[in-house]
């Protein structure tokens, strides 16, 4: 029982790292296209819900992954 709470605890930190390296990775990548969008004419005026998009906690997931998986 002892090693099965001791695995369970290296697996739960290696995790936590994946999580931090995604979020952290999603949050660069929406700041960044928050940027480069919202200059006149960019993709704000003509699809404003793409603002939302960059707020919405499942797409900055999504962002990182693709930023950690390329």
């Amino acid at each position: 029982m002892k090693l099965i709470v001791q695995v369970a605890r290296i697996a739960l930190k290696l995790l936590e790292g994946f999580r931090t390296k995604v979020l952290g990775a999603g949050r660069r990548r929406a700041m960044i296209m928050l940027e480069t969008y919202a200059a006149p004419g960019g993709v704000f005026s003509w699809a404003p819900q793409v603002r939302q998009w960059l707020s919405d906690p499942r797409y900055v997931w999504y962002l990182g992954i693709l930023e950690v998986n390329a």
